[in-house]
């Protein structure tokens, strides 16, 4: 088909400078950027027939959670903090590791713990912070030191009768913020309500037996709202954002309870076409190459066990597939590597993984 081109407001992290972040470096930010578009600035794996996926990773010492890596300069670091379960201390740590054998070179210990789900759209006008409560999404303005509400931009996603639960993190694209309800679950509760994670016991509401359902606000105008409901499965349940598309205008979501992952071409407000959908458990944040349209996620199998898996992001072709030896829901993050390979961790369980493109032999 032949898509009109779109103009639109919205920057891309992967284009654009990152001020107070490293120049040189595929990956030097959680999520690609401070707007969440989870898009890498290295080129793709553009995985050819006869190439697979192999797999190699490290375990590190109990009571160190991994949580990502970052790069600069062709050196790579993995930072993380301590475990819910340790209840005597909360630290953050950086190590600087061989980004092939994943050995540590240089270890910082005891630096700022911290958490955050919201994310950041710098515009002209200021900065702007997107962030959700249990039923509403809120905007902030960042501008000459100054830090408030903007009460002239709110919108609520409760859906009356709906068994709904909070939305985690969110996205901007296309001049909106999208997200995705039903993030409260039973995993997600032990690991909140647990010390050093937050200073005090947390109040979540029971899991929700509704289905995921993504959620489209514009930046411009807080009225304009949609909401699709992607795969219509009850009980709906997931720890991330969704990955939208602006070059292409595909929205890709999932539903980690339900084993489900598909994408949609967003084709203007009220208006979302099916492109693909696999049965694929994905826990992770999903990240996305630009030049060969190839999407990293995660499934966590009927076992429990995880692979790694590469899609195209238009036709849902699996161009790769590795096991990770990852197990369980991780609820963590893909990073573009130095080259044809890509890291994520599976935080509470110590294990750092990097997945790397190989000739089949």
């Amino acid at each position: 088909m032949t898509m009109e081109v779109h103009e639109s407001m919205t920057q891309q992290d992967y284009q654009s400078d990152l001020p107070g972040y490293y120049e040189n470096s595929t990956c030097a930010t959680e999520y690609g950027g401070v707007r969440r578009q989870k898009h890498a600035r290295s080129p793709g794996l553009n995985i050819q027939p006869g190439e697979i996926l192999k797999v190699s990773s490290r375990r590190f010492a109990r009571g160190r959670w991994v949580v990502g890596t970052f790069n600069a300069d062709n050196r790579l670091y993995v930072f993380g903090c301590s475990v819910p379960s340790q209840p005597d201390i909360s630290i953050g740590w950086v190590e600087e590791v061989d980004p092939i054998t994943l050995e540590v070179l240089i270890r910082h210990e005891y630096v700022g713990a911290s958490i955050g789900r919201f994310c950041v759209d710098p515009t002209p006008e200021g900065d702007f912070i997107y962030a959700t409560t249990p039923t509403h999404i809120h905007r902030l303005k960042y501008n000459d030191q100054q830090l408030e509400l903007d009460k002239n931009w709110s919108a609520s996603y409760d859906l009356p009768g709906e068994d709904q639960s909070f939305a985690w993190c969110n996205t901007v694209g296309d001049d909106s913020v999208w997200f995705m309800d039903m993030g409260d679950t039973p995993p997600l509760e032990t690991i909140m309500r647990a010390y050093p994670v937050g200073t005090k016991p947390m109040g979540f509401s029971e899991p929700g037996s509704a289905p995921v359902r993504v959620h489209r606000v514009s930046t411009t105008d807080s009225s304009s709202t949609d909401v699709l409901t992607p795969f219509g499965l009850p009980d709906g349940g997931h720890n991330s954002s969704p990955l939208y598309v602006q070059d292409k205008r595909i929205l890709l979501t999932f539903d980690t309870a339900n084993r489900k992952t598909g994408a949609w071409r967003f084709n203007g407000p009220g208006e979302f076409e099916s492109l693909w959908v696999h049965d694929i458990g994905n826990s992770n944040q999903v990240f996305y190459y630009p030049d060969s349209g190839e999407v990293v996620v995660d499934d966590v199998l009927e076992d429990n066990n995880v692979d790694a898996v590469v899609i195209d992001i238009e036709t849902g072709e699996e161009k790769g597939r590795v096991a990770t030896g990852a197990r369980y829901a991780a609820a963590m993050a893909f990073y573009p590597g130095l080259g044809r390979d890509f890291y994520s961790t599976s935080g509470p369980h110590g294990l750092l993984y990097r997945v790397y493109v190989s000739e089949n032999i």
